[in-house]
């Protein structure tokens, strides 16, 4: 994605006209994610097409044993990732800012997950903690070497999205059935399909990140 991006960027003769890359990139960004969104609300209504849908090209491989029940990560990152080059394309951040987003994503959250597995079935050392720590130096090196973000903001940055990435899912799950459940009288249903649309970490990461970076490094 990051190849791509780059690759569209600047401007395009198409057609004897001239187009900027970023709006191309853009709405390919989005066509792909409404698809693949389009996909998984299917599998999920329909659950006895579900096995037809593990063989489609690509999108069966991205979907993952735990997640044949829920909305697929890789929808989760690419709804994320469009974001964040919406907000490009208005004129937030940088596209070194986007691309460390981008990466913080796909290389520092499943290192963290892959520590915290190892260490959690290995060790006695706390698990949790180890991930965020590996969680944010990656993400603090990819934000100083290709984000362009001074170091102090790039620390702050990776260790506040390291805490969320850990916690957001649990905290939102409390949040859903003591805000959503009794302060609005709603029913909590958790076998429905919305029930099942979280902020996952693929969709807060690159979010975040870039975020944060524009505000950060503005200052």
């Amino acid at each position: 994605m990051v190849i791509l991006y780059w690759t569209w960027l600047g401007s395009w003769q198409i057609f004897g006209l001239t187009v900027n890359g970023l709006s191309i990139l853009t709405a390919i960004a989005w066509t792909i994610t409404l698809a693949v969104i389009g996909i998984d609300l299917f599998r999920l209504t329909y659950p006895k097409q579900a096995e037809a849908i593990k063989k489609l090209p690509l999108f069966g491989s991205w979907l993952r044993k735990h997640e044949e029940i829920s909305f697929n990560s890789a929808t989760y990152f690419l709804f994320g990732a469009s974001l964040c080059v919406t907000a490009r394309l208005l004129g937030l951040g940088s596209d070194r800012l986007i691309t460390a987003a981008v990466l913080t994503a796909g290389l520092a959250d499943p290192a963290a997950s892959t520590i915290r597995y190892w260490l959690y079935n290995h060790s006695r050392l706390n698990s949790e903690l180890c991930g965020q720590v590996v969680f944010a130096i990656i993400g603090w090196l990819l934000l100083v070497l290709l984000g362009g973000i001074d170091w102090y903001w790039s620390l702050i940055i990776a260790m506040v999205t390291a805490i969320v990435e850990s916690h957001m899912p649990a905290w939102f799950v409390q949040w859903k059935i003591l805000f959503i459940s009794r302060k609005l009288r709603l029913p909590y249903q958790p076998k429905g399909i919305w029930s099942r649309l979280y902020p996952d970490d693929n969709l807060l990461i690159p979010i975040l990140v870039f975020g944060l970076g524009a505000i950060l490094s503005s200052h």
